[in-house]
């Protein structure tokens, strides 16, 4: 990539960054700059490529701390998630797909994390230590990858956790504000195909696409017919 290019990428997540970091103090605003663009570029979480990716004059130790603790002092997440929503309202259009889908973090090593829980590690079909997360995107035309518009970390072991189902439903009344008048599908796989679920889009009056399970049964013309 040649310097002129490399200039027109740097100068987008910088518009980008103040878009996400509208009306947060400087020192955050620098930061999240610092995380988003230390991200794409080392194409790492890691702190330390974070770190190695921004190119700063200081050793490398000083940047990692630095960021470290701006990551812990920075609290301010309500309003980093409503400028986020804001920068992707131009995206939101009539008849989208919404694809919702939970995960698992496992954390096998993991000893001193909190609210550690058991859950199913989807990559090994067995039980692990980790957290669950609840995951919706949509699926923009304008472009070629999926928009995330909820992502939140959730775990068993907290002192306020009630049910997947109803962390699933949080996201769930987040596009419902987001869309407003406009329609759109929900998209799921059969990890949703519940009575429960089915009760709450009801409710939403909202449509979906549920991949059901084999051992469900429909009623059809009064007669009792398995899924397969």
């Amino acid at each position: 990539m040649n310097p002129t290019d490399i200039y027109q990428v740097k100068r987008d997540f910088f518009q980008f960054s103040q878009k996400l970091a509208q009306g947060l103090a400087k020192p955050d605003q620098k930061f999240i700059f610092d995380m988003v663009f230390g991200m794409v570029k080392s194409q790492s979480p890691l702190l330390s490529d974070i770190a190695r990716a921004l190119e700063e004059d200081t050793r490398l130790l000083y940047t990692v701390k630095r960021l470290s603790r701006r990551g812990a002092d920075f609290d301010d997440f309500h309003r980093l998630h409503q400028n986020y929503l804001q920068t992707i309202q131009p995206h939101l259009q009539e008849d989208m797909l919404v694809i919702v889908d939970n995960s698992d973090i496992t954390k096998p090593f993991g000893e001193q994390f909190e609210a550690l829980a058991r859950v199913h590690d989807g990559s090994r079909d067995g039980i692990e230590k980790g957290y669950m997360s609840a995951n919706i995107a949509i699926a923009s035309p304008r472009t070629k990858h999926p928009i995330p518009i909820y992502s939140h970390l959730f775990s068993a072991a907290e002192e306020y956790f009630d049910s997947t189902n109803v962390e699933t439903y949080k996201g769930l009344n987040l596009v419902k504000h987001l869309f407003q008048e406009k329609p759109y599908t929900l998209v799921m796989d059969r990890g949703y195909d519940s009575n429960d679920m089915f009760t709450f889009m009801h409710k939403q009056d909202a449509s979906f696409i549920v991949r059901l399970q084999d051992k469900r049964y429909l009623k059809y013309q009064n007669k009792r017919i398995k899924v397969p």
